[in-house]
């Protein structure tokens, strides 16, 4: 009974130490794994999916423990690359030569796979290309591709096709020699000009022609041309006009030139007499003068001439041959004439003394002024000229004199055509009515005047019969 009993109690107080001292713990694990990993297993359970997972375990002290599993998963990556390239390229430690996609599985950052894809397109080189050219020797340097060449060799050129790859182009260049020949001709003196390969020699010398070969290229052609000496005289003579014909070893001669007379020389050529004829020629001088009548007499070669008119003098020349001299003598007269002329009428002078030059000038009452542009032996006036214009005056300076004096005066004459009234312009000459700058003549009729009216100036022949109807005046202003 005593020993059952102190079991109990050891038991007991066992139990309640026991009780007092066990303690839960806690422990957390993190996991990330990629998705081909699944089903994930941990503590004896498969997990399939992302989560966070509890499992009560006992520690070592015999006492619950809770684990907690935080399960992430980590993705797969992918790229691509796009590459266009000639030939051949090389990625991921792989050469490729054809056109396609390609695919290569690496690790990524996260530890799961990388997929990675090539999408290649290869491009081919042009199939190398020979060009055959054959020039002439004369064509060089020939040009090619920017380059130029100064020989005949192969040559060859790297260039990109269409698809940006390179081509090659090679260049078999041949230059075809220019064709040379050589003519030796020896002629006397008077077969010149030699005519060789059309054209026209007239010395001794070395020429060159090129010509065109069978090959189309250049032939070049040499003439060695010797002129064999002729023995020639010349005589220079100069004579007079007067002294025509001129004998000369039995040619009768009428004009300056070259002549020649041929004999044989030693040497089988001929001998050659030149005469050099030159004929002095007749010096004639022409002076034209323009002069005042004021500055009259006008002295020439020791006369005197105060007329207008043309004028002869023989004299010797340098070359002591007859000279003739002419004077063109003008002298001019200014001279002063009044036109009459209707009011808006058109008008046109001319210069009474030809001349080399003319200056046309209008005098409105402060004096003469050029009129620009009138310049020639004529002046035309503008359409319509209006009777303020009455006592304007025009002149013409020919070579810097003055020849013509104009006074432009207006005036009308009665005609009493259709009645007696002078307000009726019908019955005028003119066709218009007169004004204050109008010089009025009435040689006859009858004449009515009904209104008021001014003139310039009024002559009435004793034979007219004029009236004024009063109350009207007639105002006659010079």
């Amino acid at each position: 009974m005593k020993t059952a009993l102190g079991i109990f109690i050891f038991f007991f107080l066992f139990q309640q130490s026991f009780a007092q001292t066990c303690n839960v713990t806690n422990s957390s694990t993190n996991i990330n794994i990629c998705p081909g990993s699944f089903p994930y297993l941990w503590n004896g359970n498969s997990y399939y999916s992302a989560g966070d997972y509890n499992v009560i375990l006992t520690n070592a002290a015999g006492c619950d423990s809770i684990a907690t599993l935080h399960l992430g998963v980590n993705f797969i990556s992918t790229s691509e690359t796009d590459i266009v390239t000639c030939n051949s390229f090389i990625w991921m430690g792989t050469t490729y030569t054809k056109s396609g996609s390609y695919s290569d599985t690496l690790t990524n950052a996260g530890g799961c796979d990388s997929i990675a894809t090539l999408n290649l397109t290869i491009r081919y080189p042009s199939i190398p290309v020979n060009i055959n050219k054959s020039i002439c020797s004369s064509l060089l340097p020939y040009s090619w591709n920017g380059k130029s060449y100064n020989a005949a060799g192969t040559y060859s050129d790297t260039l990109k096709n269409v698809a940006g790859c390179d081509s090659m182009v090679t260049l078999n260049l041949t230059v075809i020699p220019a064709v040379t020949s050589t003519t030796n001709i020896s002629i006397c003196k008077a077969q010149l000009p030699y005519l060789w390969n059309g054209q026209l020699y007239n010395a001794a010398g070395t020429f060159n022609v090129i010509l065109t070969g069978v090959s189309t290229c250049d032939s070049i052609a040499t003439l060695n041309l010797t002129v064999r000496p002729s023995v020639t005289t010349n005589i220079n003579t100069s004579i007079c006009p007067s002294q025509l014909p001129y004998m000369w070893n039995g040619q009768q001669i009428t004009s300056t030139g070259v002549y020649r007379d041929t004999l044989v020389s030693s040497v089988a050529c001929d001998s050659i007499v030149v005469l050099n004829l030159y004929i002095n020629p007749l010096i004639k001088s022409t002076k034209k003068i323009f002069i005042s009548n004021t500055q009259a007499p006008y002295i020439w070669n020791g006369k005197s001439y105060d007329t207008t008119g043309v004028y002869k003098d023989t004299l010797t020349s340098v070359y002591g041959c007859d000279s003739i001299a002419t004077l063109i003598l003008t002298v001019i007269t200014p001279d002063s004439i009044d036109i009459h002329v209707c009011p808006n009428n058109h008008l046109k002078f001319t210069a009474n003394v030809a001349g080399d030059n003319y200056q046309w000038q209008e005098d409105t009452g402060t004096g003469f002024t050029d009129l620009p542009g009138e310049t020639t032996d004529s002046l035309k006036l503008a359409p319509n000229i209006p009777s303020s214009s009455y006592g304007y005056k025009y002149r013409c300076l020919v070579n810097g004199y003055p020849s013509l004096i104009i006074t432009l005066k207006f005036s009308t004459n009665w005609t009493g055509t259709v009645d007696s009234t002078w307000e009726n312009p019908a019955n005028w000459d003119c066709g218009v009515l007169p004004d204050a700058n109008t010089d009025v003549i009435i040689n006859s009729g009858i004449v009515i005047l009904n209104s008021d009216q001014a003139v310039r100036s009024l002559t009435v022949n004793p034979t007219a019969s004029f009236t004024i109807k009063p109350p009207y005046q007639l105002t006659v202003t010079h």
